[in-house]
């Protein structure tokens, strides 16, 4: 796909994103829905993704590989997005932030284990020397957030 039409591809997912959020702000002044609620959050949180993936790309160098940014799209959005959402309509509308989301270490041993690819395997062992304590004090942390609903 040429570059022209990839702009306009995106420039218009973006209009008809906008319209439909505010859309669902409008709907929800007049009839202060849950469901619409929920929605509206959802769709707020959606737009953190790509800044979020925005970021990672400007502040590592070696993310010029589309597979790492792919794979941490994928797990931030489900952190994010629908793990929120489940949590938002749990907890009848309260959005809990969470202390250390789950999303952090696994992206952080993801970017760091494509990005020390020519290194050996002792110093990559440093990853996960690091990241797994982190994640498991990440999921814990999700899992509290669940058993307090």
């Amino acid at each position: 796909m040429s570059e022209k039409k990839k702009r306009t591809v995106i420039t218009l997912i973006a209009i008809i994103y906008t319209v439909v959020l505010i859309v669902l702000g409008v709907l929800f002044l007049f009839t202060k829905s849950f469901l619409v609620s929920a929605f509206l959050h959802t769709g707020l949180r959606l737009l953190l993704i790509p800044v979020i993936l925005k970021i990672l790309q400007k502040s590592f160098n070696e993310l010029k590989n589309n597979k790492v940014l792919i794979i941490c799209g994928i797990i931030i959005t489900v952190d994010f997005v629908i793990l929120d959402f489940i949590r938002f309509i749990l907890t009848n509308g309260v959005s809990l932030p969470l202390f250390f989301p789950a999303c952090i270490p696994i992206c952080f041993m993801i970017i760091m284990h494509y990005s020390l690819k020519n290194y050996d395997k002792k110093e990559k062992r440093i990853i996960y020397i690091v990241g797994v304590p982190l994640l498991i004090l990440s999921l814990y942390f999700e899992a509290i957030s669940f058993i307090e609903i």
